[in-house]
Protein backbone atom coordinates (compact mmCIF):
# COMPACT_ATOMS: atom_id res chain seq x y z
CA UNK A 1 0.00 0.00 0.00
CA UNK A 2 1.34 3.89 -0.96
CA UNK A 3 1.86 5.70 1.70
CA UNK A 4 0.08 9.15 1.82
CA UNK A 5 3.27 11.02 0.72
CA UNK A 6 4.13 8.39 -2.04
CA UNK A 7 0.77 8.80 -3.14
CA UNK A 8 1.28 12.67 -3.41
CA UNK A 9 4.57 11.70 -5.29
CA UNK A 10 2.70 9.96 -7.68
CA UNK A 11 -0.23 12.06 -8.23
CA UNK A 12 2.08 14.98 -8.92
CA UNK A 13 4.31 13.20 -11.45
CA UNK A 14 0.88 12.08 -13.03
CA UNK A 15 -0.51 15.39 -12.90
CA UNK A 16 2.49 17.13 -14.46
CA UNK A 17 2.33 14.54 -16.58
CA UNK A 18 -0.85 14.76 -18.18
CA UNK A 19 -0.71 18.45 -18.01
CA UNK A 20 2.23 18.37 -20.10
CA UNK A 21 0.50 16.14 -22.79
CA UNK A 22 -2.62 18.62 -22.65
CA UNK A 23 -0.19 21.68 -22.86
CA UNK A 24 2.13 20.46 -25.87
CA UNK A 25 -0.57 18.34 -27.76
CA UNK A 26 1.02 20.04 -30.62
CA UNK A 27 4.70 19.26 -30.38
CA UNK A 28 3.30 14.85 -29.45
CA UNK A 29 0.35 14.39 -32.14
CA UNK A 30 0.89 17.00 -34.39
CA UNK A 31 4.18 16.75 -35.06
CA UNK A 32 5.00 20.72 -34.31
CA UNK A 33 7.82 21.79 -32.67
CA UNK A 34 8.96 24.21 -30.15
CA UNK A 35 12.15 24.95 -32.30
CA UNK A 36 11.24 28.93 -33.99
CA UNK A 37 11.33 27.58 -37.41
CA UNK A 38 9.69 30.11 -38.63
CA UNK A 39 12.37 32.11 -38.36
CA UNK A 40 13.24 30.71 -41.48
CA UNK A 41 10.95 32.51 -43.45
CA UNK A 42 12.32 35.82 -43.02
CA UNK A 43 15.90 34.43 -42.86
CA UNK A 44 17.66 36.11 -46.27
CA UNK A 45 19.93 32.53 -46.13
CA UNK A 46 16.01 30.27 -46.37
CA UNK A 47 14.13 32.41 -47.69
CA UNK A 48 13.88 34.28 -51.35
CA UNK A 49 11.09 36.80 -49.31
CA UNK A 50 10.71 37.54 -45.59
CA UNK A 51 7.83 36.49 -44.07
CA UNK A 52 5.66 37.21 -41.17
CA UNK A 53 7.97 35.81 -38.26
CA UNK A 54 6.43 35.70 -34.25
CA UNK A 55 9.34 36.61 -32.55
CA UNK A 56 13.18 37.53 -34.51
CA UNK A 57 14.59 37.74 -31.39
CA UNK A 58 15.05 33.63 -31.09
CA UNK A 59 16.84 32.95 -34.36
CA UNK A 60 19.44 31.55 -32.59
CA UNK A 61 17.78 28.45 -31.83
CA UNK A 62 17.23 27.83 -35.76
CA UNK A 63 20.70 28.99 -36.44
CA UNK A 64 22.73 27.63 -34.75
CA UNK A 65 21.50 25.08 -31.74
CA UNK A 66 19.21 22.90 -34.17
CA UNK A 67 22.37 22.29 -36.75
CA UNK A 68 24.33 21.54 -32.90
CA UNK A 69 22.05 19.01 -32.24
CA UNK A 70 22.20 17.80 -35.49
CA UNK A 71 26.08 17.47 -35.33
CA UNK A 72 25.58 15.86 -32.04
CA UNK A 73 22.71 13.11 -33.22
CA UNK A 74 25.04 12.27 -36.26
CA UNK A 75 27.97 11.69 -34.19
CA UNK A 76 26.18 9.80 -31.31
CA UNK A 77 24.87 7.81 -34.28
CA UNK A 78 27.87 7.03 -35.55
CA UNK A 79 28.89 5.75 -31.80
CA UNK A 80 31.13 8.74 -31.41
CA UNK A 81 30.78 11.57 -28.87
CA UNK A 82 30.89 14.70 -30.30
CA UNK A 83 33.49 17.41 -29.36
CA UNK A 84 34.03 19.29 -31.83
CA UNK A 85 31.54 21.50 -34.56
CA UNK A 86 33.33 22.00 -37.77
CA UNK A 87 31.25 24.52 -39.37
CA UNK A 88 31.82 26.91 -36.42
CA UNK A 89 34.99 29.40 -36.47
CA UNK A 90 36.98 26.85 -38.62
CA UNK A 91 36.35 23.90 -35.65
CA UNK A 92 35.24 24.77 -32.49
CA UNK A 93 34.96 22.55 -29.79
CA UNK A 94 31.72 21.94 -28.73
CA UNK A 95 31.44 21.33 -24.93
CA UNK A 96 31.58 25.15 -23.85
CA UNK A 97 29.55 27.12 -22.09
CA UNK A 98 26.03 26.30 -21.97
CA UNK A 99 26.39 23.76 -25.33
CA UNK A 100 28.11 21.37 -23.06
CA UNK A 101 24.70 19.64 -22.64
CA UNK A 102 24.67 18.76 -26.35
CA UNK A 103 27.87 16.74 -25.86
CA UNK A 104 28.45 14.60 -22.37
CA UNK A 105 25.18 15.53 -20.66
CA UNK A 106 24.09 11.86 -19.99
CA UNK A 107 20.23 12.41 -20.40
CA UNK A 108 21.38 14.94 -23.41
CA UNK A 109 23.52 11.70 -25.09
CA UNK A 110 20.31 9.30 -24.24
CA UNK A 111 17.33 12.13 -25.45
CA UNK A 112 19.59 12.55 -29.03
CA UNK A 113 19.98 8.49 -29.24
CA UNK A 114 16.55 7.83 -29.34
CA UNK A 115 14.89 10.51 -31.20
CA UNK A 116 15.91 12.31 -34.17
CA UNK A 117 17.50 16.10 -33.37
CA UNK A 118 14.40 18.27 -33.91
CA UNK A 119 11.94 15.68 -31.64
CA UNK A 120 15.34 15.17 -28.95
CA UNK A 121 15.26 19.17 -28.79
CA UNK A 122 11.48 19.46 -28.07
CA UNK A 123 11.75 15.95 -25.88
CA UNK A 124 14.08 17.11 -23.88
CA UNK A 125 12.92 20.45 -23.10
CA UNK A 126 9.33 19.32 -22.39
CA UNK A 127 10.84 16.01 -20.06
CA UNK A 128 12.55 18.68 -18.27
CA UNK A 129 9.61 20.97 -17.91
CA UNK A 130 7.94 17.73 -16.19
CA UNK A 131 11.06 17.25 -13.74
CA UNK A 132 11.14 21.20 -12.61
CA UNK A 133 7.54 20.70 -11.52
CA UNK A 134 8.60 17.26 -9.64
CA UNK A 135 11.58 18.67 -8.48
CA UNK A 136 9.74 21.94 -7.18
CA UNK A 137 7.00 19.93 -5.12
CA UNK A 138 9.20 17.71 -3.87
CA UNK A 139 11.12 21.07 -2.57
CA UNK A 140 7.93 22.74 -1.58
CA UNK A 141 6.83 19.44 0.61
CA UNK A 142 10.36 18.97 2.03
CA UNK A 143 10.13 22.35 2.98
CA UNK A 144 6.67 21.94 4.93
CA UNK A 145 3.92 22.87 2.80
CA UNK A 146 1.42 20.12 2.18
CA UNK A 147 0.29 17.97 -0.99
CA UNK A 148 -2.08 20.72 -2.40
CA UNK A 149 -0.11 23.67 -1.58
CA UNK A 150 3.33 22.14 -3.39
CA UNK A 151 1.32 21.50 -6.29
CA UNK A 152 0.17 24.73 -6.92
CA UNK A 153 3.75 26.26 -6.08
CA UNK A 154 5.21 23.97 -8.52
CA UNK A 155 2.51 24.59 -11.32
CA UNK A 156 3.34 28.55 -10.71
CA UNK A 157 6.90 27.38 -11.15
CA UNK A 158 6.41 25.54 -14.38
CA UNK A 159 3.80 27.86 -15.92
CA UNK A 160 5.96 31.02 -15.04
CA UNK A 161 6.99 33.46 -17.66
CA UNK A 162 10.40 32.21 -17.49
CA UNK A 163 9.74 28.81 -17.62
CA UNK A 164 7.67 29.65 -20.64
CA UNK A 165 10.14 31.18 -22.34
CA UNK A 166 13.34 29.32 -21.48
CA UNK A 167 11.59 26.30 -23.43
CA UNK A 168 12.66 27.33 -26.53
CA UNK A 169 16.44 26.90 -24.79
CA UNK A 170 16.43 23.18 -24.28
CA UNK A 171 19.45 23.95 -22.00
CA UNK A 172 18.17 26.83 -19.80
CA UNK A 173 14.92 23.94 -19.48
CA UNK A 174 17.67 21.56 -18.15
CA UNK A 175 18.30 24.34 -14.97
CA UNK A 176 14.92 25.18 -14.47
CA UNK A 177 14.41 21.80 -13.57
CA UNK A 178 17.88 21.07 -12.10
CA UNK A 179 17.74 24.00 -8.96
CA UNK A 180 15.15 22.66 -7.38
CA UNK A 181 16.96 19.59 -7.15
CA UNK A 182 19.93 21.24 -6.25
CA UNK A 183 18.08 23.21 -3.20
CA UNK A 184 16.85 20.24 -2.29
CA UNK A 185 19.76 17.90 -1.94
CA UNK A 186 21.42 21.22 0.03
CA UNK A 187 18.86 21.39 2.63
CA UNK A 188 19.17 17.52 3.18
CA UNK A 189 22.95 17.32 2.97
CA UNK A 190 22.77 20.67 5.65
CA UNK A 191 21.06 18.73 8.17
Amino acid sequence: MLTSTRRVNVNTALGFAALGLILFHRVFFLGETLVAADFLQASPVWSEQPGLVRNPMMSDTIEYYYPAERIASDALRRGTIPLENPFVFNGSPVPHGVHIWNSVWPVKLLFLGIFDPLRSYDFFAIFHWWLAGLAMAAYLRHLGLGGFAAFAGALAFVLSARASTWLHGHYMMATLAYAPLAFLWGERRSR
